[in-house]
């Protein structure tokens, strides 16, 4: 046994993160055979972190929960039958509890290594946002070289890794933000539109030759959410992704009166279908493009210490996802 105990960030009941969440130890079991336990350095606070917290998916939720869905941690402890040449290992703690507590425990065959080449900050935030972007692009949207894809909050993490894959499919994106930046041109994007200075609608049929988008990603929700659905071609694709609104686009309006394809992506979904091997095989696809430089995550962030959890909700708040936060352990 390495620790009596552990500390963790959870929440015992649905509301305003800032309320709910707290940092609580807990006594540290035995592991089991087949198991490990890692020691966590960092984990971001993405808005999907703090989303549930509100209570968007209690139906889903048991409480009390530990907050935190991805991040990197270091092997400390292996348990009865499994190799002792992972100790030291990084990885990515995944398909076990949640990401927010100083020590982690899940089955040694979820275990993704990590290679050297990724730094601690690429690693703690190669799996929701890299793998999430994948997956539209190369399965839910099935994307191809002259198709039009426009997406919403673009100056977000993900927003940037959109713009990275479509430039390798040779698909001509569209950024919706709201202050433009030179670096979404350097990544890619075909177009940017300032949705503070300008119509969506008018400046995508502009672009589009009055055809419209062939694709869209909601990450805002809301009324910006259903603007961007209103840009979408006939029989195109328009997928939410995000909430970072709080407010659900308008579903009765888009199904009633727009003729497109919609839906929503969860991850959570594509894991539970997807096959363990399929699962390793996308996820370390995923990590080869980050470690051959393919796909460049920020390499950026503001870093906080556990205790000083409320400070680092603020300021992810403030961030609203243009730079990425984390909590270190």
């Amino acid at each position: 046994m390495i620790d009596l105990h552990n500390s963790c960030i959870l929440y015992r009941e649905f509301g305003e993160p800032l309320d709910v969440l707290n940092i609580e130890s807990k006594p540290i079991t035995p592991l089991r055979s087949g198991e490990i336990r890692a020691r966590m350095k960092l984990a971001p606070i993405n808005p999907s972190d703090l989303i549930p917290i509100y209570g968007h998916y209690a139906h889903r939720i048991a409480l009390p929960q530990i907050a935190g869905y991805e991040g990197v941690a270091e092997i400390c402890e292996v348990g009865q039958g499994v190799n002792a040449s992972l100790l030291g290992q990084r990885i990515l703690p995944l398909r076990g509890e949640g990401t927010w507590q100083q020590l982690i425990t899940l089955p040694a065959e979820n275990t993704v290594l990590i290679p050297d080449e990724i730094s601690d900050i690429a690693a703690a935030q190669l799996y929701i946002n890299p793998l999430t972007a994948w997956l539209i692009c190369h399965e839910a949207f099935q994307l191809k070289a002259g198709d039009i894809l426009i997406v919403n909050a673009a100056n977000s993490a993900i927003g940037k890794i959109f713009a990275q894959l479509s430039r390798q499919l040779g698909v001509k994106m569209i950024a919706v933000v709201r202050r433009p930046q030179p670096a979404l041109l350097e990544l890619g994007v075909w177009a940017v539109i300032d949705s503070s200075k300008e119509v969506v609608l008018e400046q995508v049929l502009k672009l589009s030759e009055g055809k419209g988008a062939d694709y869209a990603i909601d990450l805002i929700g809301g009324p910006q959410g259903t603007e961007l659905a209103m840009s979408v071609a006939e029989q195109g694709r328009f997928i939410v992704l995000g909430l970072f609104s709080g407010k659900p686009v308008d579903w009765l309006f888009t199904h009633t009166h727009l003729k497109i394809i919609t839906g929503m992506f969860h991850l959570r979904m594509w894991n539970a279908k997807a096959s363990k091997d399929q699962w390793h095989k996308v996820l370390n696809h995923v990590i080869s493009m980050v470690k051959n430089k393919q796909l460049v995550l920020q390499e950026e962030g503001d870093i906080f210490a556990m205790n000083d959890l409320q400070l680092a909700i603020q300021v992810s708040q403030i961030k609203r996802g243009e730079r990425k936060v984390f909590l270190s352990f």
